[in-house]
């Protein structure tokens, strides 16, 4: 039932013009180069709702995609989805600890879970606050991150868009 559902997912997706990219997938120990492979489906697909609602692409950022990494391992070491950070930092303090430049807007999304990238960006979607977020006009540029917890092969995930 669960492969029905995904091949659903994804055949839903294909038909409203998105194209979901082959999934990588490395839940116990995956090599830099499935992270990025990964990284890379999650960030075309956050494109793609950019796209499909008028609005441009967001261009990657080093600094955000470092703020996204240090959430994203902060996530999987307390094995839960949240937006206080390591110190009680927020996306804000995170981003410009990272060298973002000071006095810009960021927004972050986090999540847990879902076994595809698709469904990890489609549950953004689905959520209004995590949409507005992944489809504001203020943001030009952003960074992912995904990583696993090695125990359970629970992925944590984060996105850190700026203006």
């Amino acid at each position: 039932m669960k492969k029905f559902l995904v091949a659903l997912m994804a055949t839903l997706l294909v038909l409203v013009g998105f194209q979901v990219p082959a999934q990588a997938a490395c839940p116990y120990a995956c090599t830099a180069a499935e992270v990025t492979a990964l990284q890379n489906e999650m960030w075309s697909l956050v494109n793609q709702y950019r796209a499909n609602a008028g609005k441009a692409a967001l261009q990657r950022n080093s600094y955000l995609n470092t703020a996204a990494a240090v959430q994203s391992n902060y996530m999987v070491s307390i094995q839960q989805a949240t937006h206080t950070g390591s110190g009680g930092t927020n996306a804000y303090q995170r981003a410009v600890n990272a060298g973002y430049p000071t006095g810009r807007a960021i927004g972050e999304n986090v999540g847990w879970g879902y076994s595809t990238s698709a469904q990890r960006v489609a549950g953004w979607y689905n959520s209004s606050a995590h949409r507005a977020i992944m489809l504001s006009s203020t943001y030009h540029y952003g960074g992912i991150a995904i990583r696993y917890h090695s125990g359970t092969g629970t992925p944590y995930y984060c996105l850190v868009v700026g203006s």
